[in-house]
């Protein structure tokens, strides 16, 4: 290796263009610069929406470029902060007056009025979720002390939280009387009880994540003129925000394996998994750490004590090991409000006594809040104390806590658990919580039952297979239920007020919501472009559901909709098996004209008009008759992994081309290309998909050769759209006679060995020379 670097250091031309580790840039220059291109590319973006980002400087500082208009201190206009108050000596300090810093996460901005906004990018599924739910109760927000969400704005696939400019170090300058610290304390636990009853944890509760109705230029707050007047005048209030560490969990019941207790915590942490626990409560977990806080971190707080007498009961309430005892969060918020009451305006306008004796631990056997609390306080709440941990939990903490202690428990790896199971209890319990709200919109689940299956709870008539509802029925001597169905925690089977047989699915993703919702707009097309038919789209809380004709899906983990596989029942004849080859195109017209890629294509994705019971469909009785009768039709379903683009000549990195696919995809971006073409990749993983799965039909309908190679020929300026693959197929298949579409269709030998390529597979093999000639230039070429 030594003699390699040797040798291309003499071959460099110009040595100075091989960098030295000094001239590398340091990781914060870096992620500036990244930080400085994602919001550059965004600025026009944003202009559009309304908001002008500030303008990025050096060492992430960031300056307003509008005028910001005038704030009188008498009137506050919720949900904007008050501003301004910059120390004189801000210039010394090389700062502008109300700057800003700003990172890959977080910038900030004016809207149409002058006003400051921050706008958050939302990373995870979570603080996605959480901050949905945090718009949609907007009102309410205010009243529960969490920053407000002015709007959440979606771009290319990045989704954007707006909010109100906020201040940050909320307790800079002095907080000054005691009533003022109160008053933070009594905001903090009215937000996490906000949090906690709506099944969210916060998991990184510090002071860093509390901001304050009012900001100055950043981290200049310590002297700031204006914000002790607000505090004085009482107009100071405090909010939680930052939830991207945060869990939104099923229910405030639940538990979390031990190992996640510290997972992110920026804080010291309660001893709740320190004793060699399996699992934990989140949400007393976290009232532990809210308690560490106000003793350790919030400095105003335990020193107070001899001020204001409750703050003793108060924080044991909330450190004790004894869980069963610790405050729940509405616990402690209805303890701090009845004691916060009983004091005179007296006590609350006493001045903060300055701490003294430096770091005062949080622990009750290293330090005793009770001290020198009068005698009549001490027998009437004496029995909130919080216990000393004995010998013996002193001894398990030492051990699990010691480097070897931690390896054994706290990084050993998690039981197995039965994770198809967990997802099937979890499913039941979501759908369970549900039946009475979706019996009000006119549906009744099926019932549950333990093993994953359901089953229709009303007798259902016979179903014509009048559009958009499915044939149903030819597996009546299923032990169980003829109709039974499965379920998961995205799909869950129904019936409707004339007990037609329906499939409620669950979105989770922008993109399968707005898809969703415009082939509901666009339902009385989806016949003809064999999509499969919306016939509701319902939101409910922060879920969002769409109702479709029942169909079912092929493969056992998770559940669809309308058929298992549209392929079997019977013998199949070419112009069977060509009936759903069409139906690809029809609905490859459809989806690529309205800018849709599906990016999960798959016989299992496909659906027919007619349902029995779940997986029984080998031994079906109706299914032949219907095919034999030509009344089967063929669908496309399932959007979860789909994405609505802006245009139809749009380029997607290299990377996102193979990201979810669950089949073989072409070579497109095999070769070091930076980026593809979408929609001409999903036309490439069709014809990988038809070749696996009809190939073997060529000696009987010739033109399927040219067909497919085209499909997946390297030539990419030859490779078929979709409407030149739609024209292509009607105009050949209008060409075979019916005594070639009435052939039987051949044994599938190709299922064994399914290769696609033309190297490794000759589609044009004892073909007629002049189909050959005739279609060379279809032929695929071989690289």
């Amino acid at each position: 290796m030594s003699s390699f670097i040797e040798r291309l250091w003499r071959e460099s031309s110009n040595e100075e263009e091989i960098l030295t580790i000094q001239e590398l840039p340091s990781t914060g220059e870096v992620e500036e610069t990244e930080a400085k291109r994602l919001w550059g590319s965004l600025r026009s973006w944003f202009l559009e929406k309304g908001y002008t980002l500030f303008e990025l400087g050096k060492l992430r500082h960031s300056f307003p470029l509008l005028d910001t208009p005038s704030r009188d201190i008498e009137k506050y206009d919720y949900p904007y902060a008050f501003c301004g108050g910059d120390p004189p000596y801000l210039k010394s300090l090389a700062a502008e007056p109300l700057e800003a810093y700003y990172s890959d996460k977080v910038c900030f901005a004016q809207d149409a009025q002058g006003r400051h906004v921050a706008i958050k990018k939302l990373t995870n599924t979570d603080e996605t979720r959480i901050h949905r739910f945090l718009f949609e109760k907007r009102e309410i927000l205010a009243e529960n002390c969490i920053l407000p969400i002015l709007e959440i704005l979606e771009h290319e696939g990045k989704c954007f939280a707006v909010m109100p400019r906020w201040g940050d170090d909320p307790c800079f300058p002095h907080s000054g009387s005691i009533g003022n610290v109160l008053h933070y304390i009594h905001c903090l636990l009215k937000a996490i009880h906000f949090l906690h009853s709506n099944s969210i944890v916060h998991r990184d509760l510090k002071e860093d994540n509390t901001l304050v109705n009012h900001f100055g230029a950043y981290r200049c707050n310590i002297d700031n003129m204006m914000r002790p007047k607000l505090r004085a005048a009482g107009k100071l209030t405090y909010v939680l925000y930052d939830f991207d560490l945060s869990l939104m969990l099923p229910s405030t019941e639940c538990r979390l394996p031990a190992s996640q207790s510290v997972d992110v915590l920026s804080i010291v942490w309660p001893y709740d998994t320190s004793q060699g626990e399996l699992d934990y409560d989140p949400y007393k977990f976290e009232m532990g750490c809210l308690g560490i806080i106000l003793c350790q971190k919030f400095q105003p707080c335990q020193h107070c004590i001899p001020s204001i007498h409750f703050l003793a009961p108060f924080l044991d309430r909330l450190i004790t090991d004894r869980l069963e005892l610790r405050f729940t969060s509405y616990e402690a918020l209805q303890f701090f409000e009845e004691m916060r009451a009983k004091l005179t305006p007296e006590q609350c306008s006493v001045d903060m006594p300055i701490r003294s004796g430096g770091y005062r631990p949080w622990e009750p056997e290293k330090y005793d809040r009770w001290q020198g609390l009068p005698d009549e306080f001490l027998q009437q709440w004496g029995h909130f104390r919080a216990p000393k941990p004995s010998l013996y939990t002193r001894f398990l903490r030492r051990l699990i806590l010691s480097v070897w202690g931690e390896q054994i428990v706290i990084e050993a790896p998690e039981p197995e658990i039965d994770e198809s199971l967990v997802r099937q209890l979890e499913a039941k319990r979501l759908w369970g919580s549900l039946r009475s709200w979706f019996l009000e919109k006119g549906y009744t689940l099926f019932e549950f039952s333990p093993v994953g299956y359901s089953f229709p709870l009303l007798d259902t008539p016979p179903q014509n297979g009048e559009y958009p509802y499915a044939f149903c029925g030819g597996n009546t001597f299923h032990r169980d239920h003829p109709l039974y169905a499965y379920y998961s925690d995205k799909i869950c089977f129904a019936q409707d007020s004339q007990v037609r047989h329906v499939a409620i699915k669950k979105l989770n993703k922008p993109d399968e919501i707005r898809i969703y919702q415009f082939l509901f707009e666009k339902r009385e097309l989806l016949l003809g472009a064999c999509i499969l038919s919306v016939l509701e789209v319902l939101e409910y809380k922060d879920h969002c559901f769409a109702i479709t004709p029942r169909y079912v899906l092929d493969y056992l983990p998770v559940m669809t909709l309308k058929c298992l596989n549209p392929l079997d029942g019977a013998r199949k004849s070419v112009i069977q098996i060509a009936a759903p080859s069409e139906m690809f195109w029809v609905i490859f017209i459809a989806f690529l004209s309205l800018i849709i890629r599906m990016k999960d294509l798959k016989e299992d994705n496909t659906l027919v008009n007619h349902f029995g019971a779940y997986r029984r469909i080998e031994s079906n009785s109706i299914r032949p008759e219907l095919r034999a009768a030509g009344l089967l039709t063929y669908t496309l379903f399932d959007f979860d992994l789909s994405l609505m683009l802006p245009s139809n000549d749009c380029r997607l990195p290299a990377g996102q081309s193979f990201e979810v696919l669950s089949i073989t995809w072409p070579y497109d971006t095999s070769q070091g290309e930076i980026d593809y073409d979408p929609y001409k990749f999903e036309m490439g993983c069709l014809g990988i998909m038809l070749c696996q799965m009809f190939q073997n039909c060529i000696p009987f309908a010739h033109f399927l050769a040219p067909f497919l190679d085209r499909l997946i020929t390297h030539r990419l300026k030859f490779w078929f759209t979709s409407l030149e693959a739609l024209q292509f197929f009607e105009v050949m298949r209008l060409k075979l006679t019916p005594q070639q579409l009435s052939v039987e269709a051949p044994v599938d030998t190709t299922r064994a060995c399914p290769h696609w390529e033309p190297e490794k597979y000759n589609r044009w093999e004892n073909l007629p020379d002049d189909l050959c000639a005739g279609y060379a230039e279809l032929s695929g070429v071989i690289e």
